[in-house]
């Protein structure tokens, strides 16, 4: 466990182009839809990823909640801030540190929400369908689920790939 952002070289599994960075930003999240995201995402059937969890400022027990969870997944680190002094934790500390992991060989980003849950496939189609269509970022849809009874509030869809260039990606992703 690091504490206040301090990045340090990591024990990390093998770093190459096929691995998928996964970033969580959580701060004081209730401990169920922490975890099922965090299940969501070691259930995965591409193995090959990295999750990194940025606490900001959470009491104790949710850090220790968290730490004990990663332990023994070397896949999984956990960062930690007592103060954040209203940085944006992703673009100061997150991307840069994934993009220190990925260096040159590069590799895929993946932002989940601390209460989202993943399909056990998400990585592996999000993967196979960036490299056959030799793209740089891509967008899905999501179900909204009510956590208490797990039914289905509603659907954010997308209705068909569309592949943005140019112009076209700069006027929808400024």
């Amino acid at each position: 466990m690091k504490e206040n952002g301090d990045i340090d070289k990591m024990n990390y599994t093998e770093r190459n182009g096929n691995t998928v960075y996964v970033y969580i930003q959580t701060y004081q999240l209730g401990k169920d839809y922490l975890l099922r995201a965090l299940d969501s995402i070691k259930k995965q059937t591409y193995q090959n990823f990295q999750c990194i969890i940025y606490d900001n400022c959470s009491d104790v027990d949710v850090r220790e909640m968290i730490y004990e969870y990663i332990k023994e997944d070397s896949r999984f680190s956990l960062t930690y801030f007592d103060k954040t002094k209203e940085r944006a934790i992703a673009w100061e500390y997150g991307i840069p540190q994934i993009l220190h992991m990925a260096g040159d060989e590069g590799g895929f980003m993946c932002r989940v929400d601390a209460d989202d849950e993943l399909e056990p496939d998400c990585f592996e189609k999000m993967v196979a369908y960036m490299r056959s269509n030799d793209l740089d970022m891509a967008a899905c849809g999501s179900l909204f689920v009510d956590a208490d009874t797990m039914k289905v509030r509603g659907i954010r869809n997308i209705q068909s790939n569309v592949i943005l260039e140019g112009a076209l990606f700069e006027s929808c992703f400024p």
